[in-house]
């Protein structure tokens, strides 16, 4: 089991991909989000991103199960970051 977290993101961005290794998960964000938009993608070939699903995309601190699906890289989206805005976002793996 592996544990990424990106730390206090405080602006609209995408973190660093993250070589998930395929199989269920949990994915969190918790934090202040003030008016942020934080939606968890997916990308088979590491360059082309989809939103995981609607439970993905969030507007508060919220916890989503991660079904089975194949390895691929998982990233974070922030959006319409208010002034306030400082969120925790972290992927777990089962593997």
């Amino acid at each position: 089991m592996a544990i990424n977290t990106d730390s206090n993101i405080t602006a609209d961005s995408t973190t660093t991909p993250y070589a998930y290794p395929g199989g269920p998960g949990a994915a969190i964000a918790t934090g202040t989000f003030d008016g942020a938009t934080v939606e968890l993608e997916i990308s088979l070939d590491g360059t082309n991103y989809a939103p995981v699903g609607n439970e993905s995309i969030l507007f508060q601190p919220n916890l989503f199960a991660i079904g089975d699906i194949p390895a691929c890289d998982m990233r974070w989206k922030i959006s319409n970051a208010g002034a306030s805005t400082s969120v925790t976002l972290s992927i777990e793996d089962k593997g």
